[in-house]
């Protein structure tokens, strides 16, 4: 019970960190592409991660949603590619899944939701 609380509170507790941690990925990944002359922009949503990816595709009138994969089969296939699966299956627009850690410069493993 106090060992839960302390855990739930610590976890509280790191959140603006994990928040501004982020935030700076994306900021910085955001300026490589603009460094490489595309037009891109940042947004951290919280939430599940394979709804927000959609609604932000939709609401951008997104052409393609480009989105890393660790490659992964078998059983951690079941739990780790979930965004990935989610994503590709109701997305309102295509899908790039791109496996491996080197997805492009500066874009990182995550998301990129490009529109036109």
């Amino acid at each position: 019970a106090m060992g839960t609380y302390a855990a739930v509170q610590a976890y509280y507790d790191s959140l603006p960190a994990l928040r501004e941690a982020t935030a700076k990925v994306a900021r910085e990944r955001a300026a490589a592409l603009v460094a490489a002359g595309l037009a891109a922009t940042s947004e951290i949503r919280e939430g599940d991660a394979a709804a927000e990816l959609i609604a932000a595709a939709a609401e951008a009138h997104a052409d393609c949603i480009i989105i890393g994969s660790h490659g992964r089969t078998g059983v951690t296939r079941l739990f780790l590619g979930s965004v990935a699966r989610a994503v590709l299956f109701d997305a309102p627009c295509s899908v790039l899944i791109v496996r491996g850690t080197k997805v492009a410069a500066g874009v990182g493993e995550k998301v990129l939701a490009a529109s036109n």
